[in-house]
């Protein structure tokens, strides 16, 4: 058994959080139990989905006001995640259908600059992110198939501005008991994501070209890490293990160093991206 940390309720009670939307109080958006998901940050700005409603919203990354109002972008019958590319260009809308099994899971590209979509041919995708390298534009996703779970990247193809495809995948193969899961764009023509191998969890970062380079070993043993981000060098991530609410975590690719935050906040860390100097979190109440 484990002792329920002894924090405030509210984490702004710390004086070491703060409400997004309205610094200093709470906003009527946190305020009205909105279900905030899958919070993605970009050049241009941050999106989330808001569960209730299925939509996703941004945020520009240059505001001055004091109070800020997110933008609806669009809304998306079971939306599930979305994750912008590095420029804010593209958005992989990751949804499910009415279907069962495997087909079920579908995805769709949404143009930030044309303001439409492209959807997958290919059905069975699951965490759908972009990855860019030079100017090309490439998916990276989860495909289940035949018991097993492998990473399938694809480059994708443009008539102008417009999304007309895909060339054929390449694969990065694992077992049924290796999960890949949460990728993000590295900025250097390689991406990072999380592998539950068994019971233990690994950092990795791999190619376009379909190679692994590196599996790296979280520090603890039974210590489970999620919801990738990347920002000058370094992946944010939540962590958690046995006896801790989930927290904050950084893993500087270079040095080959994690930092590990040992602050509990009510309603946990999730998905952790870095705006300017300061994190920006969802915390879950229900």
């Amino acid at each position: 058994d484990y002792k329920v940390p002894s924090i405030p309720a509210n984490p702004m009670e710390t004086g070491l959080v703060e409400d997004f939307f309205t610094p200093g109080k709470d906003s009527i958006y946190n305020r009205t139990g909105a279900l905030a998901e899958s919070l993605s940050i970009s050049q241009k700005g941050i999106t989330y989905i808001d569960s209730k409603t299925s939509s996703l919203y941004f945020i520009p990354n240059e505001t001055n006001k004091k109070s800020i109002k997110p933008k609806k972008i669009l809304t998306q019958s079971y939306l599930s995640q979305a994750r912008q590319s590095a420029d804010g260009q593209l958005i992989a809308i990751n949804f499910y259908t009415d279907y069962t099994g495997s087909e079920r899971y579908r995805v769709s590209i949404y143009n930030t600059q044309t303001k439409k979509s492209y959807t997958v041919k290919e059905s069975g995708l699951t965490e759908a992110s972009i990855v860019k390298s030079g100017n090309d534009y490439y998916l990276v996703a989860v495909k289940y198939q035949g018991e097993n779970w492998k990473i399938r990247i694809t480059k994708l193809l443009f008539a102008g501005n417009k999304i007309v495809g895909e060339e054929k995948a390449v694969y990065i193969p694992y077992t049924r008991l290796q999960t890949p899961a949460y990728f993000v764009d590295c900025a250097d023509g390689t991406f990072a994501f999380v592998l539950r191998d068994k019971m233990e969890y690994y950092i990795c970062l791999a190619d376009l070209q379909g190679n692994e380079i590196s599996r790296i070993a979280l520090p603890y043993k039974r210590m489970d890490a999620r919801y990738l981000s990347f920002s000058e060098g370094k992946l944010y991530f939540s962590w958690v293990k046995p006896g801790t609410m989930p927290r904050l975590g950084s893993y500087n690719i270079s040095e080959n160093t994690f930092a590990l935050s040992n602050q509990d906040f009510s309603g946990g860390v999730f998905y952790p991206v870095k705006k300017a100097d300061k994190i920006v979190y969802i915390g879950e109440f229900y």
